[in-house]
């Protein structure tokens, strides 16, 4: 019923057959991917390793970058305080610190404070004692206004005052004014009023030209023009006060201030009393503009 078919002829047969040509060509291709695929891979690794040391390489750049960014940020934070565009001979010497200001409305006096004593009016001298001051040719041409050289005589410098010692030296003739009409020893009868013709001939008698109404009026108006310069916007507060009994404002609190006893330190010479004859001469022998450096 069958016809027998040999070997040899079924396996032609089947060689010939569409489904076991089409599995033998379907099976080359794998074989040759087989052998491809490993090196794709290799090739694949390799580059996923170069690509995450690229990327390590990348952010060890930048975060250097950065932090070397943020420390020169921080160099000019620290040091913009220190630096002017207009040249000072003490401007190498500012520091700053923090100090808590103090108040007698909320405690008891400095030793600044109160009248006239010979303790109190030593300190305050103190305070200017650089106030008339020289310095040398060269820092007076870096000085964004001109200044008149010291007499021959007296050295061969420049003659300076930095504006905090003049400062200092007009509160304190305001000081001396105010309590010099607060004095003890005046009465109704006997005061400036009654003394002299007009209260400046008082004040003139009692300490010259420095506590002349127009010498006081001009240091009033220099602290407001310096205080505005400088405006301090420390911040003072609010607080519960037990002598008052309410709350009131607060202006001891700390500050951020320019080390005062630095400046004094920086410059060259010790304070040098200033004769104004003297420099009058040598603006006339030489000239108002001659003597003058830049």
């Amino acid at each position: 019923m069958y016809d027998k078919i040999s070997s040899s002829e079924g396996l032609l047969s089947r060689s010939s057959s569409p489904s076991f040509a089409s599995e033998e060509k379907l099976e080359i291709p794998r074989r040759r991917n087989a052998q491809v695929l490993p090196k794709t891979t290799y090739i694949l690794i390799g580059l996923l390793v170069l690509s995450l040391i690229a990327n390590v390489v990348v952010v060890v750049v930048l975060n250097a970058a950065i932090s070397k960014a943020n420390g020169l940020l921080g160099d000019e934070t620290r040091n913009c305080k220190s630096q002017t565009k207009l040249y000072s001979p003490a401007q190498d010497a500012l520091e700053y610190k923090v100090t808590k200001f103090e108040s007698s409305i909320y405690g008891g006096e400095t030793e600044y404070q109160g009248p006239p004593t010979e303790h109190n009016n030593r300190l305050w001298k103190q305070t200017y004692a650089h106030m008339n001051t020289h310095i040398t040719e060269e820092e007076a041409k870096q000085l964004p206004n001109k200044t008149m050289p010291e007499p021959p005589y007296e050295g061969s410098g420049y003659l300076i005052v930095l504006n905090v010692f003049h400062d200092l030296h007009c509160i304190d003739s305001l000081r001396l004014a105010l309590y010099y009409f607060l004095d003890d020893q005046w009465n109704s009868t006997y005061n400036p009023y009654t003394l002299f013709e007009h209260p400046d001939d008082a004040l003139w008698a009692k300490g010259g030209r420095d506590l002349s109404i127009m010498h006081l009026d001009h240091c009033i108006d220099a602290l407001r023009q310096s205080t505005q310069c400088n405006g301090d916007i420390t911040p003072n507060v609010y607080q519960w006060s037990e002598k008052w009994g309410e709350v009131r404002a607060w202006a001891t609190v700390v500050h951020e201030c320019r080390n005062f006893d630095n400046i004094g330190r920086s410059l060259t010479t010790p304070g040098c009393p200033l004769r104004l004859e003297t420099a009058q001469q040598l603006a006339s022998a030489h000239g108002t503009i001659l003597g003058l450096v830049y």
